[in-house]
């Protein structure tokens, strides 16, 4: 035999001394935490770094920066410490009210509404980002460096997770909370955002750690314990401050303290009375002197003393108790909402005595709500997860966060170690406190800041899990993916909701089929649950036997031993939540009445209404309200009413309403940064016709079908019987008035990106005799299908007829009477290849017929349509509106478009469109039509000389303002666009609140 080579022996042992350092490395809970921070840190940089669109500054965002600049100005205009007490002392004596606080300026308004500590953490920020309060679009030049802070402090949460998990569950549970965490969607979504969510989840997250860590000291290092405890009693105060909600959390830590460090006398450390007295006074002090300055300087503003900020109670308790609204905030509002919170509390009441089941179901809804999806309004993809996806995730987050209490309860107390009992009891609190949030409006941003402490519920648990043998482990990640394939089924309602509600065309099956199905989900998650109870048992069990063996006992645990009481408690307590919240958001979701048809090609979708006879004297103009989706920014429809076709462009309902510029702009503004045509979102949509052509008394037939063969249009409906009597009475339809933005984000409504509508209850006054589609199948019930008239009263008649008569003499008829076609032809506006009617004086500019055009981002001269500006007519801007289309596709990748209408009038002023897209989203699979109508201000026709010169870029300003290098590379082809007036006018804008539905 040979004798080993000393080089080799050597080399050996130099590779098991690294393998060894990098073991030991690997177990290194510093270098853990710091590696975790890294990657978490780089995930949050990169996807705001890719962003290719610039923050959406409204709602809290907004003021959030302004609170922020407010103390940061107020810094600036002190000269010493001595005038800027002074000066707030000064504005503190000028609180402008509650609702008016919310749109000011003044920095005692911004506090009191939004609460000193974020606004102080962004006012630290501001001047670091090179923020000039008198620059243009200060806001987005400094968003990137203020994301970059954002995502430091979130990473940080991380580190505290890491932390936290270290102290109390041991190194591996708290090295995958803290990794877990790192790649939890909704933290990264957020970040680029100026909410304070990710601020206030680090604030908590921070406490709790911070409390936790004074629990575990000895009881004899009194010195440690003081220190910690003022640490302790300033992070919690700071937590306070920093969000409404957050004084709750304190009796609930308070009494998970309390347990937590409540062992038996036996386990009593010597000292611990003497170690929790001087314990509770250090927290009570630093508390005390963090809260003493808000608490003077909200009684200077308020007249009382306050923890809380003014965030608007009443009116987030009436809105989110009120079963007319489904718990939602419609925007406008159509009620009235009290300051005073007993005023609120007793319409609360009034309310639930009056709908006591359909209030019941809504307090059930808001679990969901709250738990069921992680925050992210907008529905952003990242780490490759699509929204489905993410909410998947979340959801296995919670899950597994709850199998952790089961295991806690199944060991029970004295299984436990001290951190593990005292961890649980924490994250208990903290996420039961939670729960105050139900008794106002519930949304997943609210449920946020908890997530860091289920998560390291969920961290404990896989580790826990991970350290069982083979078969165990393996049977508990079946029970796992059990889960996760339950989740995109009840998650993806819509997609399956349709199949039991369409097998009976019976009106007591509508009602039976929600409640069927929901019993289906509640068992087949009860299925899951009772697995997930019985395989915790049998495994603490089976652990509980062997360490008996292992002591030398002689009686092992029985291999059918009953579970735990407590964890039978837990486990009922689990599933009774999820049966209620499964119960209420199946039983009550909107999906079950509702059905959708396409109709394409030569199908038609026919509604007849019969008016009632006693219709009285009808408006001019009458309109087909029709609830469709299209693919295209506006619907290119044939509509015929009762046999003529109408020769109008189909807008949406906003476009005709009173008032209705804010919420344009927030519907706007809201796909913009989900890159879509706000247009092209599910509205309903409205086309003007005469009401002439009504037959009072009779059956009225709508017949709407394509103007393009190759487009197809979601046509919705409901599950109903035919109708019976003179009226289709009250009918639950998405709503015509309103919008709300919250119900896209949280109604699980994935038919299209934004669903911005709550539920409504209209009165239709005629009924509905017949529904059908033309060539094809329709489920049966009724189209959304509807006519708007405006009933007029005496008065009003005459002096329409004078004003007719008066018109009939100056308007020439080839205008007077293009409204109606009686030509079985497609109209002129929506015929695809026909020629053009249209006279040639109503063409503004049009683009020569087969010229293709090329529009590239770094060529600027090819973005305009026309060399110079060309003139327009006033006398036509002031009777017509203008159309804008044209066809646009891509080469290759897909970009998004942004089409821009700009008129200028002789004094220089200059008006865009109101209702011209700023996303539009372009590929090469197709030619896609781009349509844009709207009406001059009249108001700036008095100044005369209006030019226009439209423009067209292949690529937002967003994408322009973050990323000027790809934005140049950018193209889009263009055809065949024309500018024009319409050959029919439009009226001016009108209120439906008024009007009558048909």
């Amino acid at each position: 035999m040979s004798e080993p080579n000393d080089a080799n022996v050597r080399d050996s042992q130099r590779g098991n001394e690294r393998l060894n350092t990098v073991r030991n490395l690997f177990r290194n809970r510093l270098f853990i935490a710091v590696s975790i921070f890294l990657l978490a840190f780089s995930i949050r940089y990169s996807y705001n770094a890719g962003l290719e669109h610039r923050v959406w500054f409204l709602e809290d965002s907004q003021n959030y920066l302004r609170s922020g600049a407010s103390i940061n100005r107020m810094v600036r205009q002190s000269h010493s410490p001595q005038e800027l007490l002074k000066n707030i002392a000064d504005d503190a004596k000028s609180y402008s009210g509650m609702y008016v606080a919310f749109n000011s300026d003044k920095l005692v308004d911004r506090l009191v509404t939004d609460g000193p500590i974020f606004p102080l953490y962004l006012s630290a920020v501001l001047p670091l980002t090179g923020y000039e309060e008198q620059k243009s679009f200060q806001w987005e030049r400094i968003i990137f460096k203020v994301s970059i802070a954002n995502s430091a402090v979130d990473a940080s949460t991380c580190i505290l997770l890491c932390l936290a998990g270290f102290l109390l569950f041991g190194t591996l549970p708290g090295a995958i909370a803290g990794l877990l965490y790192a790649i939890y969607p909704a933290a990264i979504v957020n970040t680029h955002w100026c909410m304070c969510e990710n601020f206030v989840t680090f604030m908590l997250t921070a406490s709790v750690y911070s409390l936790a860590r004074l629990l575990m000291l000895p009881a004899n290092a009194i010195a440690n314990r003081i220190v910690s405890g003022i640490a302790t009693g300033t992070i919690l105060g700071l937590t306070v401050l920093a969000r409404s909600a957050f004084p709750f959390v304190l009796p609930f830590l308070a009494v998970a303290s309390f347990v937590g460090m409540r062992r038996s006398k036996a386990d009593a450390e010597p000292g611990s009375r003497k170690a929790a007295i001087v314990s509770v006074l250090s927290i009570a002090i630093a508390f005390a002197l963090i809260a003493s300055p808000w608490l003077l300087y909200t009684k200077t503003a308020l007249g009382q003393a306050r923890l809380t900020t003014n965030r608007l109670p009443a009116f987030n308790l009436l809105s989110g108790n009120l079963t007319t609204t489904d718990g939602w905030t419609p925007y406008p509002s159509t009620i009235p909402f009290p300051e005073d919170m007993r005023v609120a509390a007793s319409m609360v009441v009034e309310n639930a005595k009056a709908h006591p089941v359909d209030w019941l179901l809504l307090q059930t809804k808001k679990l969901s709500r709250l738990w069921s999806a992680p925050w992210n309004d907008c529905k952003y993809p990242t780490l490759g997860l699509p929204p489905a996806a993410q909410n998947v995730l979340h959801q296995l987050m919670i899950f597994l966060g709850a199998s952790w209490a089961f295991i806690a309860c199944a060991r029970g107390r004295r299984a436990l170690s001290k951190g593990e009992w005292l961890g649980t009891s924490l994250i208990i609190a903290t996420v039961s406190a939670h729960f105050v949030y139900l008794a106002f409006i519930a949304l997943s941003r609210y449920a946020m800041s908890a997530m860091p402490l289920i998560i390291l519920a969920a961290g404990a648990s896989l580790s826990f899990w991970l350290g069982q043998e083979r078969h165990t482990r393996n049977r508990f990640f079946l029970i796992v993916a059990t889960f996760c394939v339950l989740c995109p089924i009840i998650n993806e309602l819509r997609v399956w909701s349709a199949v039991p509600t369409s097998l009976i065309s019976q009106g007591w099956w509508l009602t039976i089929a929600p409640w069927l199905v929901a019993m289906v989900a509640i068992c087949a998650y009860g299925a899951v649950w009772l697995a997930l109870t019985k395989h915790t048992s049998a495994t603490v069990s089976t652990l509980a036997a062997v360490k008996d063996e292992t002591e030398g006992a002689r009686v092992a645990a029985a291999p059918n031993q009953k579970p735990a009481p407590a964890l039978v408690i837990a486990s009922i307590a689990s599933f009774a939540a999820v049966a209620c919240s499964l119960a209420g958001s199946i039983v009550t979701s909107h999906l079950w009445s509702e059905w959708t048809t396409n109709i394409s090609g030569e199908q038609a979708a026919c509604q007849t209404i019969k008016l009632p006879k006693a219709t009285g004297i009808l408006g001019p103009t009458a309109y087909v309200a029709m609830d469709i989706h299209t693919p295209d920014s506006l619907p290119q429809l044939n509509i015929e009413v009762n046999g003529t076709r109408i020769g109008t462009q189909a807008l949406p309902i906003p476009m005709l309403q009173k008032d209705s510029e804010s919420i344009v702009q927030s519907i706007a503004v809201q796909a913009k940064v989900m890159d879509q045509d706000y247009r092209a979102i599910r509205h309903w949509y409205i086309a003007p016709f005469p009401s002439k052509l009504l037959k009072p008394g009779q059956e009225n037939t709508i017949r709407i079908s394509s103007a393009h063969d190759t487009s197809v249009i979601t046509v919705y409906g409901d599950y109903a019987m035919p109708s019976s009597g003179e009226m289709d009475g009250e009918t639950i339809l998405p709503s015509i008035n309103s919008t709300c933005w919250n119900y896209a984000v949280e109604g699980a409504d994935y038919r299209v990106p934004i669903e911005q509508r709550p539920l409504e209850t209209i009165s239709i006054k005629g009924f509905t005799s017949k529904s059908f589609v033309e060539n094809g199948k329709a489920p049966w019930g009724k189209m959304r299908i509807r006519l708007l008239v405006q009933p007029l009263n005496a008065n009003k008649a005459a002096k329409l007829a004078a004003d007719e008569a008066a018109s009939a003499k100056t308007t020439p008829a080839s205008i007077k009477d293009a409204a109606v076609s009686k030509e079985s032809a497609t109209p002129p506006q929506t015929a695809p290849n026909s020629t053009d009617k249209t006279d040639s004086t109503l063409v503004i500019f049009e683009q020569k017929a087969g010229e293709e055009r090329t529009v590239h981002g770094g060529d600027p001269s090819t973005f305009y349509f026309t060399p110079q500006d060309v003139p327009v007519s006033e006398q036509q801007l002031a009777r017509h509106p203008i159309r804008f289309t044209c066809e646009l596709k891509t080469e290759k990748r897909p970009v998004i478009a942004y089409p821009n209408l700009v008129f200028k009038t002789g004094n220089g002023d200059v008006w865009n469109p109101t209702w011209q897209p700023y996303s539009v989203p372009v590929d090469a699979s197709g030619w896609k039509k781009i349509t844009i109508v709207d009406w001059f201000p009249k108001k700036l026709l008095e100044h005369g000389g209006v030019t226009t010169r439209p423009v067209l870029t292949p690529f937002s300003d967003d994408l322009l303002f973050n990323n000027q290098k790809k934005a140049s590379k950018q193209t889009v082809k263009v055809r065949n666009a024309k500018l024009e007036f319409m050959d029919t006018e439009i009226p001016e804008r009108k209120d439906f609140f008024t009007w009558t539905v048909y």
